[in-house]
């Protein structure tokens, strides 16, 4: 598989049977690691993000494309506009 970075310690990836574990240094953006993922495998992949317990984030992606989104507090970092907010 293909490094998500130059440095190739940015993204460690282990395979055990179907299941994929991933784990990445604070300077790569999560975004980019599911949509590494779902692409290098050619498959759908399901990223959870928990933010100070407070926050439940999800985003489903296939072949790295995203597919759907969930963010109950789109305002939680910065107020968003209301076009960013629909999309």
């Amino acid at each position: 598989m293909s490094h998500l970075a130059s440095d190739s310690h940015a993204l460690r990836v282990s395979m055990n049977g179907q299941h994929v574990t991933a784990t990445w240094q604070p300077s790569v953006c999560r975004d980019d690691v599911w949509r590494f993922l779902s692409e290098q495998l050619s498959t759908v992949v399901l990223s959870f993000h928990i933010h100070d317990a407070c926050l439940l984030m999800f985003v489903l992606s296939r072949n790295g494309k995203q597919i759907l989104q969930f963010n109950p507090l789109p305002d939680y970092w910065q107020e968003l506009s209301d076009t960013a907010r629909r999309s």
